[in-house]
């Protein structure tokens, strides 16, 4: 056995197994997660089923003024009065649907985190600490990254996910060695056993021309396609505003928790910085019947910042504690952020990385994007936890979210590991691809 694969096996013990992820239940009607009466396996629902009546969440209750504003918001911004009034109806799904249910996934400016207000930037990170210690999931807006730039990089991988995949596969991921980074194809990649159905991109760190070759697995240069000379560009400057904007958030994570701005700061002196652009196609049933876009999964590291392609279907999905599904639609000009196992492992559970899955798209016509940006500790930084030196209720409040706690989709059990961020991020791409793993990483 490799040393690679012998500390995956020393470092995460509870390998997942498929029957982790299946759901057996006789039911009289179909339940919020799509088991149909009589039926001993999951009828997997469409992204357009999350259009229907959603299940009351007992996430959060947290007060956000930003919530009914996001639409007016995307107005100011240039979008027509259609763009806003969608922007709308997607709010009022992220607050819990018309009206009838709680605010569970609230909409936050980041404008007081750079202003020279005190009142609104300690407002700000009570907001989103709250969300961190709830939902687990919140959009941004007021962020500062170029609207030209998020559309000219669409409009980029738009086209090359168009080209036929023998051009595609000219940056495959194998060619990258152990820098993990290029192209795979739709059901290339797996969650829980399972291929999703799904094509994509990987990028890392872009080392400077001169440095020195780094030995260590995901590490090294970016594959860029040729076909599209600007990419290379564009997804520097995008990755630049995303490093930014995650350095805003974990400052402001810090202060929730009564910590100095800085506190992470060594973790983060040289983060892992991974970025993903995704295309999802309408689902192929005869492939992928069990299929999802992606399998319900949680995060690996600390702050993840997603854009969704606007205009696109309501497809992912944050599970509350209780265990239903919420809906986390696209709302324009925002992002996304969830939390990895790697925050919540070292607050001892007070933040929640949360499960979340990208339901398939059943009755789509055509692709759909996402961008998913994962800023994380160092490859070398030591996964330790911060909950001793947190004050007294605090340490109570981590005590009682971890006996709060769902056993986990895959059985696993994060607060168990000790280690490296490098060594837990090698033992969770094992699973993503282990062909690729054993081939470029194992060896």
């Amino acid at each position: 056995v490799s040393p690679p694969t012998q500390m995956v096996t020393r470092w995460w013990r509870f390998a997942p197994s498929p029957t982790a992820i299946i759901v057996t239940a006789v039911l009289a009607v179909v339940s919020s997660d799509g088991i149909v009466s009589g039926s001993s396996s999951p009828v997997v629902p469409d992204c357009n089923d999350a259009n229907g009546p959603l299940p009351v969440s007992q996430l959060s209750d947290t007060t956000n003024s930003s919530v009914a504003g996001a639409a007016v918001g995307a107005a100011d911004s240039g979008g027509t009065a259609m763009a806003a009034e969608k922007d709308e109806r997607a709010t009022q799904r992220a607050a819990g649907g018309g009206g009838s249910m709680k605010k569970s996934v609230p909409v936050i400016s980041l404008a007081p985190l750079t202003g020279s207000d005190p009142a609104g930037r300690s407002r700000v990170v009570q907001e989103i600490g709250q969300a961190c210690r709830t939902v687990g999931f919140f959009y941004v807006k007021d962020h500062g990254v170029p609207v030209e730039l998020q559309n000219e990089l669409e409009g980029c991988a738009r086209s090359f996910f168009a080209l036929p995949n023998e051009e595609k596969m000219q940056v495959r991921m194998d060619k990258g060695g152990k820098a993990w980074r290029g192209f795979f194809r739709v059901g290339d990649e797996q969650t829980s056993s399972i291929p999703d159905e799904k094509e994509g991109l990987y990028f890392g760190t872009e080392p400077a021309a001169d440095a020195a070759p780094d030995p260590r697995p995901m590490h090294g240069p970016n594959q860029f396609p040729q076909q599209q000379p600007e990419m290379r560009a564009l997804v520097l400057e995008y990755m630049a505003h995303m490093k930014r904007v995650g350095g805003l958030i974990l400052v402001a994570i810090a202060e929730s928790l009564g910590l100095e701005p800085t506190h992470f700061g060594k973790q983060f002196e040289n983060p892992v910085e991974l970025f993903r652009i995704f295309n999802y196609p309408p689902h192929d049933d005869q492939r992928f019947s069990k299929s999802y876009g992606v399998g319900l999964h949680q995060d690996y590291g600390y702050v993840t910042l997603l854009r969704q392609e606007e205009g696109s279907e309501t497809c992912l999905q944050a599970q509350t504690l209780d265990g239903d599904f919420i809906d986390v639609p696209p709302i324009s000009d925002t992002f996304v952020i969830n939390l990895g196992d790697a925050l919540e492992h070292n607050t001892g559970g007070l933040l929640r990385a949360t499960p979340h899955r990208v339901l398939p798209r059943t009755s789509a016509k055509k692709p759909r994007m996402s961008f998913p940006y994962f800023y994380d500790p160092g490859w070398d930084a030591e996964m330790v936890s911060v909950v001793d030196v947190l004050a007294p209720d605090l340490q109570q409040a981590a005590a009682e979210a971890r006996a709060r706690q769902r056993d986990r989709w895959d059985n696993r059990r994060p607060e168990d590991f000790t280690g490296t961020y490098g060594q837990y991020l090698l033992s969770k791409v094992a699973g993503a691809f282990p062909r690729l793993f054993e081939d470029k990483l194992a060896s």
